[in-house]
C-alpha cells in the first residue's frame, strides 16, 4: 500500500507540473500530500487492527481447543441452568422439543420429495452410475420415515409429560 501511495505522489507531481499554474500546483500539491499522509495513516491503522483481530481469533481458537475451555463452557451452562426456575426449564425443554420435531419433519419431507425430484429429473436414466445409490436410498427411505416418525412420537409424549409436570407442580 505504501508503494501505491508513493506512485500516486509521483504521478500527481508529474501531472501538476504539466497542466497547472505554479500557485495551483502548490495548493493542489499540499492537498495531495495531506491526503496521501492521511491515506498512509488509515492503511497503517487498518493493518494494525487486522493484526489485532488475527491475534484475538488465534487466542479464541486456542482457548476453544483446550479441554479446560470446553469444560468451562459446560460448567457455565450448568450454572445458568441452575439459576432457571421450573417454569423456565420447562419452556426451554419445550423449545428444544419443538426444534427436534421440526428437524424430524424436514427429514421426512426430504425423504418424500427427494424421490419426487429423482423421478421428475429422471436421474437414474441420466446417470446410470448413480442408480445403485438411488436404489439404496429408496430402500432406506422407509426406515428414515419410520425412525423420524418414532422420534416425533417420543418427543410429543415427552412434551406432554413436561407440560403436565409444569401444570401440576409449578
Amino acid at each position: 500500500m505504501e508503494t501505491y501511495s508513493d506512485k500516486i505522489k509521483d504521478n500527481s507531481e508529474k501531472l501538476l507540473d504539466n497542466y497547472l499554474a505554479p500557485e495551483q500546483q502548490s495548493e493542489i500539491g499540499e492537498k495531495l500530500n495531506h491526503l496521501s499522509t492521511e491515506m498512509g495513516t488509515v492503511i497503517k491503522s487498518i493493518i494494525t487492527r487486522t493484526e489485532e483481530l488475527g491475534k484475538y481469533f488465534n487466542n479464541l481458537e486456542s482457548k476453544l481447543l483446550e479441554d479446560n475451555s470446553i469444560s468451562e463452557i459446560i460448567s457455565c451452562y450448568k450454572t445458568y441452568l441452575d439459576t432457571l426456575s421450573i417454569h423456565e426449564l420447562c419452556i426451554l425443554i419445550n423449545i428444544l422439543i419443538c426444534i427436534f420435531i421440526l428437524t424430524c419433519l424436514i427429514s421426512i419431507l426430504f425423504a418424500f420429495y427427494g424421490n419426487y425430484l429423482i423421478d421428475k429429473l429422471s436421474l437414474e436414466k441420466k446417470w446410470p452410475k448413480l442408480s445403485g445409490i438411488i436404489k439404496l436410498r429408496i430402500k432406506l427411505q422407509h426406515y428414515y420415515i419410520f425412525i423420524n416418525s418414532l422420534f416425533i412420537l417420543i418427543a410429543l409424549i415427552l412434551s406432554i409429560y413436561v407440560n403436565f409436570y409444569t401444570l401440576m407442580y409449578a
